[in-house]
């Protein structure tokens, strides 16, 4: 069983450096990155 944990990233976060830093934690199998959700502060 797998567990998915989820980030929520503000405005302006390099995505790309925090995948590259989540990945290279041990017991990370993979990273994604999802654009399709809208916050509330919008």
């Amino acid at each position: 069983m797998n567990t998915e944990i989820i980030v929520t990233l503000e405005n302006g976060a390099d995505s790309n450096l925090i995948i590259q830093i989540i990945e290279n934690i041990k017991g990370v199998l993979k990273a994604s990155i999802k654009n399709d959700i809208k916050s509330d502060k919008e």
